[in-house]
């Protein structure tokens, strides 16, 4: 999935593509919330394309466990969420989209 800006180029990896789909279906269904599914949805793509058009308004993390991501990577927080991704350049990169409790500050 990639869009494209007047400057910075988004794109979504597999595994982040992967991550928003499992999340909105276990709302959807494992918790029987149709509408609530669609809610977060609509929401994760409103920051996703917030995050294209100002891709620096978040600091670079340093903490371990979001190294593997490389040395520019960034984090927004949706509800208990967290959206990884890196600016090379032109491009912002989604690399995932996570449980917050997951990562280790």
């Amino acid at each position: 999935m990639e869009w494209t800006s007047e400057l910075y180029s988004l794109v979504v990896s597999e595994e982040a593509r992967y991550d928003i789909n499992s999340y909105v279906d276990y709302i959807t269904y494992e918790c029987d919330a149709p509408k609530t599914g669609k809610k977060h949805a609509d929401d994760f793509l409103e920051i996703l394309r917030k995050i294209q058009k100002h891709p620096t308004a978040f600091s670079v993390r340093t903490s371990a466990s979001l190294q593997q991501y490389g040395n520019n990577v960034r984090r927004v927080n949706y509800k208990k969420m967290a959206i990884i991704y890196s600016i090379e350049g032109l491009e912002v990169y989604v690399h995932r989209i996570m449980p917050s409790s997951m990562i280790i500050d």
